[in-house]
């Protein structure tokens, strides 16, 4: 059954007393976060796991918690089990959380509720914390246009290798996420399926960055073969992502879903980076802007 919230511990709150208030940042987030909307987002998602998760079953780890919990994950950019270990060692981190003297939900209890929160949930949560941010005059909420050619982004010169490589870094990522699931949910998939060979895509990658200033014919010979190996592994890497996509397909699971739909945007575009390397590289084509891919984000 899901709770709301844990009723507040006034042994607790004692002791809090006593060793002092939240620093800063930590405070004007609890204030944030005490809004009410943002609470109603995330339980509303929650709530839906199961068909009578609100009436039946064994009390869940409150939603206040996860949220909470959550919310620091993100904005310390800490792993699941690096944000329990911080709240459980923490008094002040417990009060933020909500948690008080009670229980820590563990790992996989996490990470099954964060899966559970979704995409058009988060767009509409993190337009409502931009609005209570700019009441409580945290923040003056200016919008930035970053339609010009003076804002930094986070795309890289699009190199083949790097476009390449990004491949394999999404996929690896996907299948993290999508291990992490299985595990969760107590589901058998073959290790196999879960390889991460975004470290090798890395090597030679650099291999690739390091042999470019060579103009002689050694230089290109090597080069080209090290091109042929960072296809190899990104084509091995899309198979993967292929294979654990058609089990997925077959799970009535919302996580693998959601991780599906991924799959369908990135897949295509990675495809899409493979045959344009082929052609650039080997067959010394020029690849025509419209058929030409950039970025695979």
């Amino acid at each position: 059954m899901l709770r709301q919230k844990y009723e507040c511990d006034k042994e607790f709150s004692i002791l809090i007393q006593l060793i002092g208030e939240m620093d800063d940042s930590i405070y004007i987030i609890d204030k944030v976060l005490s809004d009410e909307h943002l609470f109603r987002l995330i339980e509303s998602d929650l709530s839906k796991r199961y068909q009578n998760t609100t009436k039946t079953g064994r009390k869940s780890t409150p939603v206040e918690v996860v949220l909470r919990m959550l919310a620091l994950k993100h904005l310390r950019g800490l792993s699941y089990e690096q944000t329990i270990s911080n709240v459980n060692e923490s008094l002040i981190l417990r009060q933020f959380c909500r948690i008080y003297f009670n229980a820590l939900p563990n790992k996989s209890t996490l990470i099954r509720w964060s899966h559970q929160i979704r995409q058009e949930t988060l767009s509409q949560f993190n337009q409502r914390l931009t609005q209570v941010a700019t009441q409580l005059q945290i923040t003056k909420g200016r919008k930035m246009r970053t339609d010009g050619t003076v804002v930094a982004t986070n795309i890289h010169f699009p190199s083949d290798n790097s476009l390449l490589l990004d491949g394999v870094k999404v996929i690896s990522r996907f299948l993290l996420q999508a291990k992490e699931i299985s595990v969760a949910n107590s589901i058998f998939i073959n290790s196999s399926l879960f390889r991460n060979r975004y470290r090798t895509a890395r090597r030679i990658s650099r291999e690739i960055d390091g042999l470019s200033k060579t103009r002689n014919q050694s230089g290109r010979q090597k080069r080209e073969k090290a091109y042929s190996k960072l296809i190899e592994v990104t084509q091995a890497s899309w198979k993967q992502a292929q294979k654990f996509k058609s089990i997925i397909g077959n799970l009535n699971l919302l996580q693998f879903h959601q991780l599906l739909q991924r799959f369908e945007i990135f897949l295509p575009r990675i495809s899409q980076v493979i045959e344009q390397t082929q052609r650039r590289i080997f067959n010394s084509e020029k690849v025509p802007a419209a058929e030409k891919i950039v970025s695979i984000f």
